[in-house]
């Protein structure tokens, strides 16, 4: 969703969740989605690797071990680690760091969506962005109005459309 709002002369869109700062989002969600399986996977496989010498280690008992890589927890090893469990490490980690950064990320843009809004005035707000929603905001902007635009789920066509607006 984005939220549109004009300071002095200027028309600025607030993006409430597309910052584009640190990665797209979609880019950051889409790692997200590859590197936490990918981890619990490599380190749950080298985890069962690491312990083929003499003891027995149960799946769950390696699945275990692997969700503590995400904590930044793993056990001392007492040898050298499989490829799997080293590269399961390494992306656990990150994974990690990558969650808490979308994490504050998100929340620094709520901050600061809240923090403008609160300090606006002499605007329009129009909710919801179907055939009338889309026709009143063009009619707002032919008479250089301060906008704000609320939109439960807006496409990605609408979005671009409201940017191209400068809303």
């Amino acid at each position: 969703t984005d939220i549109g709002f004009e300071m002095g002369n200027q028309n600025h869109v607030i993006p409430v969740t597309n910052g584009n700062w640190f990665f797209s989002e979609k880019v950051r969600v889409r790692l997200l989605e590859f590197s936490f399986p990918l981890a619990l996977i490599l380190g749950t496989i080298g985890y069962l690797q690491y312990h083929t010498g003499g003891e027995a280690v149960s799946f769950t008992n390696a699945l275990y071990h692997s969700v503590q890589l995400f904590i930044l927890h793993s056990a001392h090893f007492e040898r050298s680690v499989p490829l799997a469990l080293e590269l399961a490490r390494w992306l656990a980690a990150a994974s990690t760091i990558l969650l808490v950064a979308n994490s504050v990320i998100w929340l620094l843009q709520q901050e600061r969506t809240g923090l403008k809004l609160r300090y606006m005035k002499n605007h329009t707000l129009v909710c919801g962005l179907g055939g009338k929603g889309r026709a009143v905001v063009s009619e707002l902007c032919g008479n250089h109005r301060k906008i704000v635009v609320i939109d439960k789920d807006p496409d990605q066509e609408t979005t671009e459309w409201l940017r191209r607006l400068k809303i």
